[in-house]
C-alpha cells in the first residue's frame, strides 16, 4: 500500500484549521528529536480511520511534525466504523486508527493487524437541551439514565450499530433498563452523529455522542444542546493505531520484497513516534473552541523496529 515520493517536505507552518495548539511558554521542545532517522524519502501510507477523530482536526495537525521529523506521510480514508473495520478485513489499508476496542483486538486475534497500540484518550457525552428538563447535569451517567427512562424525556439514539451506538447500549444495560420496549420518547435515527444531533436539537432530546461532534454542531446551529455529563470512567474512549498486515499473494518478487521491507521500516517509525514525549505534548495541546480534547496515553511496547541498516538492498 506504501509507496515514495520526491517531493519537498510540508512547509514549517501548520495549515489553517478551526481547532488550534495552545501557544507555548518557550519554543516547543524537541521538534526535531526523534529515536530513529528519517526516512530517506517521503514515505505514503495508506490510513483507515473513523469519521469523528478526522473531523476533530487533530490527524491534520500533526501531518507536517510527521512529515518532517519522519518523511511519512499518510493519506487517511475517514469512514464509518462499520466501513472501517471491512476495509481492515480486505487488507485495504497499512494502518487502522479507530475507538473499537473488542473489534480491534478480534483483528490482531485473527492476524490481520499486527498489534494494537493505544495511543490517545477523549471521551463521549451525555449532551441534551440547555435547560435540562429532567434536571441530570453532572449526575452519574448510568443514574441520569434511569432518570430519563423514569420521566419519560426524549431521548435519541444513534442505531446504527457504530461504537457510539453499542457505548450507548452497554449503558442502558447496566442502568438496567431496555428503553426501546419501555419508553415512549426514545427514537433511533439510524444515522451518524451530525444527524443524530440535528435530530435531538429539534426534538428536544438527549442523546450520547462525542466532544468533537457537539462542537461542530454547536458551530453550526449553536448552543442549544449543551454538553451535560461527561469526562467520567464509563464514557471513556481510547483510540488505537493497527498496523495492518497486507493479504498474502504467494511469493513476492525483489521490487515487491523491497516495497514491503519500506512499509514496515515506516510503520514502525509511525508508532515509535506517535509515543515521543514531543508528540504527546502537542496532542495534550491541542483544542476546538479553546476545549482539550485528548488525551495521550502511556507508552507500550513496541515489536522491534527494522532498522534501515537492515532493508534489502536490490
Amino acid at each position: 500500500m506504501s509507496s515514495t515520493l520526491e517531493d519537498s517536505l510540508p512547509d514549517e507552518s501548520l495549515p489553517d484549521a478551526p481547532a488550534t495548539e495552545a501557544p507555548l511558554d518557550d519554543a516547543e521542545p524537541s521538534l526535531a528529536v526523534v529515536d530513529h532517522a528519517p526516512l530517506p524519502s517521503l514515505t505514503v501510507l495508506q490510513g483507515i480511520c473513523s469519521l469523528q477523530i478526522q473531523a476533530s482536526g487533530l490527524l491534520d495537525h500533526l501531518a507536517p511534525f510527521l512529515a518532517r521529523e519522519t518523511g511519512i506521510v499518510i493519506q487517511w480514508r475517514a469512514v464509518d466504523d462499520r466501513r472501517a473495520e471491512a476495509l481492515a478485513r480486505s487488507g485495504d489499508g497499512d494502518l487502522l486508527l479507530t475507538a473499537m476496542p473488542d473489534k480491534e483486538k478480534i483483528l490482531v486475534r485473527e492476524g490481520r493487524a499486527e498489534q494494537r497500540l493505544e495511543i490517545i484518550h477523549d471521551g463521549y457525552i451525555l449532551a441534551g437541551p440547555e435547560a435540562d428538563p429532567a434536571q441530570i447535569r453532572g449526575k452519574d451517567i448510568v443514574e441520569a439514565l434511569c432518570i430519563i427512562a423514569d420521566t419519560g424525556a426524549p431521548f435519541v439514539s444513534r442505531g446504527d450499530a457504530s461504537a457510539t451506538h453499542k457505548r450507548e447500549r452497554a449503558l442502558w444495560k447496566k442502568a438496567g433498563r431496555d428503553v426501546r420496549d419501555e419508553q415512549n420518547g426514545y427514537v433511533e435515527s439510524a444515522q451518524n452523529a451530525p444527524a443524530t444531533l440535528a435530530l435531538a436539537d429539534a426534538l428536544g432530546a438527549y442523546t450520547l455522542t462525542d466532544v468533537t461532534s457537539l462542537l461542530t454542531h454547536q458551530a453550526a446551529h449553536g448552543p442549544s444542546l449543551s454538553a451535560l455529563i461527561e469526562k467520567q470512567p464509563a464514557l471513556s474512549r481510547v483510540w488505537s493505531l493497527l498496523p495492518l498486515n497486507p493479504p498474502s499473494t504467494g511469493d513476492m518478487g525483489e521490487t515487491d520484497a523491497a516495497a514491503a521491507a519500506l512499509r514496515t521500516l515506516a510503520v514502525h517509525s509511525l508508532l515509535d513516534w506517535w509515543q515521543q514525549p514531543s508528540t504527546k505534548e502537542r496532542v495534550a495541546r491541542f483544542t476546538r473552541e479553546g476545549q482539550t480534547i485528548f488525551t495521550p496515553l502511556p507508552d507500550q511496547e513496541l515489536p522491534q523496529e527494522t532498522s534501515p541498516q537492515a532493508l534489502p538492498s536490490f
